[in-house]
């Protein structure tokens, strides 16, 4: 993150005022793109009206080793604090534990408050307003 940033005509040094100028930039966004649209929106066809029904399969200890061998263990620690090296190199252990909590989980259809959570980190890629 700099240790500066402008936004509209003025320069934040300071990271509650910087927080501010992004969430101010980035709220901005969709009433900007939706300025100059007119109209009635419809969908483009009856399929988009259908009422769409799925159902998830019980995952298996094999696909949850698969992805956790596959994870970049160079990645950045999730919100539980465990680092992705941690989980590639524990992943024949933990893979059944692991699928066993999915499934009880996808079954009764209540999720984690815990597993909603998420570190979002804004990434500066030039000055903000231009």
């Amino acid at each position: 993150m700099p240790n500066i940033i402008e936004y509209d005509g003025n320069e934040y040094d300071e990271a509650k005022t910087m927080a501010e100028a992004f969430n101010k930039h980035f709220t901005s966004v969709g009433r900007r793109v939706t300025e100059g649209l007119t109209g009635t929106f419809r969908p483009h066809n009856d399929n988009c009206r259908r009422e769409i029904r799925f159902k998830f399969e019980p995952i298996t200890r094999e696909e949850i080793e698969k992805e956790l061998s596959n994870l970049d263990g160079k990645k950045a620690t999730g919100c539980d604090g465990i680092p992705p090296k941690v989980l590639k190199a524990a992943a024949t252990v933990i893979s059944g534990p692991v699928a066993h909590v999915f499934n009880n989980t996808l079954r009764s259809g209540q999720i984690p408050q815990i597993w909603k959570k998420a570190v979002v980190t804004p990434i500066h890629k030039g000055i903000i307003g231009q």
